[in-house]
């Protein structure tokens, strides 16, 4: 049951296997998933571990069809994730396409086309919106349950009963225009050690991270650019990751010791 403790879950079932979350191991995924889209698309913005929105306008010509590009953005994950992609005039309604898909859809594609998408979110649950939670809260307790049942209610009404967020439900349900945030296209670089025996003390770890760090700073790509900010990250065999981020005052080069 989801929102379930562990510990209750194993008292409904002590045979129950436990895995533990490996969040470095998710984040590497993603971050590769991300960059695989970047060689499909020139924008891609971030949306959570997973989740990504993209601006697919004009990109159907460098397609022999849209079933093309459709293949094209679900290759850049993994099959077995079993990636789902929604299509639609808004971000609002191409998350819920991804997140809803049914009976009808195609290669794990859901469209959405702009005349459908009244009928499309009218079943929707007011959960699914992305608005505060005292938001959500206040809609059920006045009986407001779906998309479609607050659809009804006068604009201004909105506006009146939640201010920022009433204006919010109001660009959502009217599908005003929520434009694709590419991430910056900061150039980053990436080095990995791995040892055959676990570390057991702070030096050891202390230095196994300074040679990383030299390894990056005269990786060949570097070509003299300046570094304004490093990352190291360690992970244990059981997935548990330590990580640290050190912006740097003052850019540094090749010449820096």
């Amino acid at each position: 049951m989801e929102g379930q403790r562990v510990s209750e879950a194993l008292g409904r079932c002590p045979s129950l296997a436990v895995l533990d979350a490996r969040l470095a191991r998710y984040e590497a995924r993603d971050a590769a998933m991300l960059d695989a889209l970047e060689r499909v698309v020139p924008g891609v913005e971030p949306a959570g571990l997973g989740t990504a929105y993209v601006d697919l306008t004009g990109l159907a010509r460098s397609y022999r069809s849209p079933t093309a590009l459709h293949a094209a953005l679900l290759g850049c994950a993994p099959s077995e994730l079993r990636p789902r992609l929604g299509v639609g005039p808004t971000k609002f309604v191409a998350r819920l396409a991804a997140l809803r898909g049914g009976v009808g859809d195609i290669g794990n594609v859901r469209v959405v086309d702009e005349a459908d998408v009244a009928a499309f979110v009218a079943p929707v649950p007011v959960d699914a919106l992305p608005v505060e939670t005292e938001v959500i809260r206040r809609l059920r307790l006045v009986g407001i349950t779906t998309v479609g049942e607050l659809a009804a209610l006068p604009r201004r009404a909105l506006v009146a009963q939640f201010g920022t967020e009433g204006t919010r439900l109001v660009a959502l349900l009217d599908g005003g225009a929520e434009p694709v945030h590419p991430r910056p296209r900061d150039e980053r670089l990436r080095e990995r050690l791995a040892f055959s025996e676990p570390l057991t003390s702070r030096e050891a770890v202390l230095a196994a991270a300074a040679q990383v760090l030299r390894r990056v700073l005269r990786h060949p790509h570097r070509r003299g650019q300046v570094a304004r900010q490093l990352v190291v990250r360690a992970e244990t065999e059981q997935g548990k990751r330590w990580e640290s981020t050190v912006t740097l005052r003052h850019a540094r080069d090749d010449r820096d010791g």
